[in-house]
C-alpha cells in the first residue's frame, strides 16, 4: 500500500543533521561556559597577599593596620602583615593607620607582585615626611586648640601628599608634607575664629611661601588668629541639664533683629553659633515636634559685637505639671533572618525627658516572652536571649516599657522573620 505524502530526497537525511547541529551548538555553549567560568571563578578564589611596611630608611613599622577587601591584619615586629583576598582585589590594600613621622604610600605602590599561582607580595615602603611645627594662639595669646592647619597649593586647597594638622590643647600643631612650596593656612569649620594665612594676613596671595626640602623640619610657624562673635549656651529643663538619653528634639532658631533667619538646629542640650555679625539677634528654643510637655516656647534677645559673645547662655525650659512623658524606645534588632534557637542581642535605648530609671523593659517575639530587664540611669541596655519556644516564619518583635511616676507605658513592635 503507498502513501500519497510525497517524501523530498533531502528530508530524511535532515533529521539526523539537525540532531548533530544542535549537539555541535550545546558542545559549543558548554565549551563557552568553561572558558568564561574559570575566568570569573579565579578572579573570585582567595589568594595570599603579604608583605612588610617600612620606612624609606629601613625601619620597619609594627601595629600599623592593614586592610585589602575585607580581610584585615596588623603588622608584626618586623612589619609583616599576611592578608587573604580574592585574586581580583590583590592591587586594594592601604593602611588603616599611618606611622607618625612618615607620608602615606602613592598608588603605585599599591600594585601586588605575584610569586606563585596562590601567592601575591606587595611592600609599602614609606619616605620620611618634611615637618613644620608652631602654636596658634589667639589675640590675647592664649592657645587655641582644634585649628585647622593645610598645606595648600596654587589653588589654595590642601596639596598632594600632605597631612593636615590639628593644633592640640596648648595650641601646637604638628603638620607633615612632601617635599615643596605651600602656603599655610589656618581655620576652623565652626567659623569660630577668622581664617588667617601664614604672616597674619586674609589674603593667600599675601601669604609667604613655605619651602621643603626632602625630610626637612621646620618650627616657629605660629599664627594668632581673631575670634569672631559667637553664641553658647544650653538648654535646661525645670531647671535641669536635659538628661544625657533624652531625645534630640529641642530646636533652637537664632533670627536677625528684622527676623531673618540666621540658622536653626536640634540639640541634646546645647547649642553653639559661631562666625555671627556684630549686632542684635533674637533665639527661640522650643520642643521640635510637638508642644506635649512644654509650657510654651522660649525667646531670648540677644546681642554681639566684634569684641563681645555670649557664652554659656542657660535657656529654661518648663514642662507642664500635670505631663507625664511617653518615651521613645531605639533598638537594633537581627536584620538577616536568625536562626531558630541561636543566640542574638539587641542594644536598646530608651529616649525621654525625665528619669526612666527603674523602669522595666520586656522584650517579646509573638506571644512568648523573651525576658525582663531593669532601665539603669543612663537608659541603655543590650538585651541577649535566643528564639527559643518560638516558631520559625513571620513574628513581630516587641518592647514595652512599663511606667514610672514620670512616664506613661511605651511599647514598639518591629517586624522579624525566623527561619529553621
Amino acid at each position: 500500500m503507498h502513501s500519497d505524502t510525497a517524501v523530498e530526497p533531502g528530508a530524511a537525511r535532515s533529521r539526523p543533521l539537525r540532531r548533530l547541529v544542535s549537539a555541535a551548538v550545546a558542545i559549543a555553549a558548554v565549551a563557552a561556559s568553561v572558558l568564561v567560568a574559570p575566568a570569573t571563578a579565579d578572579a573570585a578564589a582567595l589568594v595570599s597577599l603579604v608583605g612588610h611596611v617600612r620606612g624609606a630608611d629601613g625601619v620597619a613599622f609594627a601595629g600599623v593596620k592593614v586592610e585589602a577587601s575585607w580581610d584585615k591584619d596588623v603588622t608584626s615586629r618586623t612589619g609583616r602583615f599576611a592578608l587573604r583576598v580574592p585574586r581580583a582585589n590583590v592591587n586594594t590594600a592601604y593602611l588603616r593607620s599611618q606611622p607618625e613621622g612618615y607620608l602615606p604610600p602613592t598608588n603605585d605602590q599599591r600594585t601586588a607582585r605575584r610569586v606563585s599561582a596562590t601567592k601575591y607580595v606587595v611592600d609599602f615602603v614609606l619616605p620620611p615626611a618634611s615637618i613644620v611645627r608652631g602654636r596658634v594662639t589667639d589675640d590675647t595669646g592664649e592657645p587655641v586648640p582644634n585649628i585647622l592647619v593645610w598645606a595648600c597649593g596654587p589653588d589654595g586647597s590642601l596639596a598632594d601628599g600632605v597631612i593636615p594638622a590639628e593644633t592640640a590643647a596648648d595650641g601646637s600643631y604638628t603638620l607633615e608634607a612632601r617635599a615643596g612650596d605651600y602656603r599655610l593656612r589656618y581655620f576652623t569649620p565652626s567659623g569660630d575664629y577668622r581664617q588667617e594665612w601664614y604672616g597674619g594676613v586674609t589674603d593667600e596671595a599675601a601669604s609667604p611661601i613655605v619651602h621643603l626640602d626632602y625630610a626637612q623640619q621646620l618650627a616657629g610657624y605660629d599664627a594668632q588668629l581673631t575670634e569672631l562673635p559667637h553664641i553658647d549656651g544650653h538648654v535646661t529643663i525645670d531647671g535641669a541639664a536635659p538628661l544625657p538619653h533624652a531625645p534630640e528634639a529641642i530646636a533652637t532658631v537664632l533670627r536677625r533683629a528684622d527676623g531673618t533667619l540666621v540658622d536653626l538646629g536640634s540639640t541634646l542640650g546645647t547649642f553653639h553659633y559661631g562666625a555671627l555679625d556684630a549686632g542684635d539677634y533674637s533665639l527661640t528654643v522650643r520642643p521640635k515636634h510637638a508642644w506635649d510637655g512644654f509650657t510654651a516656647p522660649v525667646t531670648i534677645p540677644l546681642t554681639v559685637s566684634e569684641t563681645s559673645s555670649v557664652e554659656d547662655l542657660a535657656v529654661p525650659l518648663t514642662m507642664a505639671p500635670d505631663w507625664i512623658a511617653k518615651p521613645g524606645i531605639v533598638a537594633t534588632v537581627p536584620t538577616s533572618r536568625p536562626k531558630k534557637g541561636a543566640a542574638f542581642r539587641v542594644p536598646i535605648r530608651v529616649e525621654s525627658y525625665q528619669s526612666v530609671r527603674g523602669a522595666r523593659v520586656t522584650v517579646f517575639a509573638g506571644r512568648k516572652r523573651l525576658g525582663s530587664r531593669t532601665l539603669p540611669a543612663s537608659g541603655r541596655i543590650t538585651f541577649g536571649t535566643r528564639f527559643t519556644g518560638v516558631a520559625p516564619g513571620a513574628i513581630a518583635f516587641r518592647i514595652v516599657v512599663s511606667p514610672t511616676a514620670d512616664t506613661q507605658r511605651s511599647g514598639r513592635s518591629i517586624p522579624l522573620t525566623l527561619r529553621r
